[in-house]
């Protein structure tokens, strides 16, 4: 290649690893101009970066998008930590079916970051939608990842699934160790609806840890269930200023005349929040039509 070229190139290079924002743009396209060969070049950086040049190279890859792909996913067994981790959450960006399988090998990594990246990916791929089914054995295996990050996003992205078999799942997850999981699997059991999904929350208004508690009282609100006011109303006088500010909030998304009067005694609770949040969700209720 001519050597002022190849100049030209790490010169882009240089650029996109500093982030300089005014050259940034103009950088990537210059490397899109070049090709192949400047792409070979922009993944070698990556591979001896640190973790701020990684991040801004790897924003490069997805600007530029599938034209890179071949050549990212060549190095990718290269990478570690960081790096790694920034790369396969990116692939959740690509089009192309060929990152399918790249992301599932990325499960098998050691590091807990690169897993979470993972779940990063897949998630993004099912918002945009045409990979149904494909991760479904990712999530699987995350729902039981030694790490609580690893489960708690899991938990998160089977919220957005529908179907019996993820719903289940998130059951499951309502009896893991960690309070912070627990938490997360009711939130994605309210965005669920039926019977079942509503009695493993009212299960969960027992929890000990508040804010287990305090997420299924928000997740029955989602459920859609107006016969779950009660349910809500009865938590208004827990232990904990969390859970019952939960509650509160609760009633007021489930927007029902009888709330107003299940709200008025919070107005003296001890805690200051509970009674700010107590007077701002009646008077919503109150001069909401239909009320």
């Amino acid at each position: 290649m001519d050597i002022d070229l190849e100049v030209k190139i790490e010169e882009c290079i240089e650029i996109i690893k500093a982030k300089e924002v005014d050259k940034f743009d103009r950088a990537v396209l210059m490397i899109k101009e070049y090709g192949p060969h400047a792409y070979e070049l922009l993944c070698l950086a990556l591979k001896r970066a640190d973790e701020f040049e990684s991040m801004y190279l790897t924003n490069a890859f997805i600007s530029i998008g599938d034209e890179i792909l071949p050549h990212i996913l060549k190095i990718l067994p290269e990478l570690g930590g960081v790096s790694k981790s920034y790369v396969i959450a990116a692939l959740g960006e690509m089009k192309s079916r060929d990152i399918i399988e790249p992301i599932k090998m990325g499960f098998d990594d050691p590091d807990s970051q690169v897993r979470q990246a993972v779940l990063q990916a897949i998630d993004k791929l099912n918002v945009r939608g045409g990979f149904e089914g494909e991760f479904e054995g990712i999530l699987y295996k995350a729902l039981n990842d030694g790490d609580i990050y690893v489960r708690s996003y899991a938990a998160g992205i089977l919220g957005d699934v529908g179907g019996e078999l993820a719903l289940d799942d998130l059951i499951t997850m309502t009896s893991d160790a960690e309070p912070a999981v627990r938490a997360v699997a009711a939130r994605g059991i309210g965005r669920h609806r039926g019977d079942k999904a509503i009695a493993a929350l009212i299960s969960l208004l027992d929890d000990p840890m508040a804010i287990v508690a305090s997420a299924a009282c928000l997740a029955l609100a989602e459920t859609g269930d107006e016969n779950m006011v009660e349910k809500a109303a009865g938590m208004l006088t827990h232990k904990s200023e969390l859970v019952r500010l939960s509650a509160i909030k609760a009633l007021g998304r489930m927007r029902r005349k009888q709330s107003i009067e299940l709200l008025k005694p919070c107005l003296t609770d001890e805690n200051e929040l509970v009674r700010t949040v107590a007077a701002q969700v009646i008077k919503f209720l109150t001069e909401r039509k239909g009320v």
